[in-house]
């Protein structure tokens, strides 16, 4: 809106019947974007539910965008868990 992408999260519980819509993002200073949003595949539920890209950002094959990956506040679990994405067996750097 005038300039400012905002992103939301639409659920539906009636089968597309009906939607409700919750902001992911609000207030975002103006010439910032929130851009590109995903669901990182095999992600725990509740946890980098969704990541977008925000900052600065012309044109996806210009070299002068400067964005950083982001997510929602989550909520502390109590539950630690440690990831390797080093799944080729190479040394990880």
């Amino acid at each position: 809106m005038d300039g400012v992408f905002e992103l939301f999260k639409y659920t539906t519980s009636d089968h597309g019947q009906s939607w409700e819509s919750e902001a992911l993002t609000e207030n975002t200073p103006r010439g910032l974007l929130n851009v590109r949003p995903m669901v990182p595949r095999h992600h725990k539920k509740g946890v980098f539910d969704v990541v977008w890209m925000r900052g600065r950002y012309e044109f996806y094959a210009d070299e002068r965008y400067n964005t950083s990956l982001v997510f929602p506040k989550m909520e502390k679990t109590g539950e630690e868990e440690e990831r390797d994405f080093n799944t080729s067996g190479s040394p990880a750097i």
